[in-house]
């Protein structure tokens, strides 16, 4: 079970209302809507750092002259 916080105009529904609700909105979904699996072994390994261009910094001792 996932800790889920309830959204803020939910007034009214207890806990288990609201994720039974939650469960059913995600039943309402065509499972073609949903995208495809794909295995783990398909995917390629990939850092963080790769999705983000790196960013050229200036150095400390340009930044606060001594």
């Amino acid at each position: 079970m996932i800790d889920m916080p309830l959204p803020s105009n939910s007034s009214g529904i207890d806990i288990s209302a609201f994720h039974r609700m939650s469960v059913a909105y995600g039943l309402t979904f065509d499972r073609d809507s949903l995208g495809t699996i794909i295995p783990s072994k398909d995917i390629e390994n990939f850092l963080a750092s790769d999705a983000y261009r790196m960013i050229e910094r200036p150095d400390r001792d340009e930044l606060y002259a001594k």
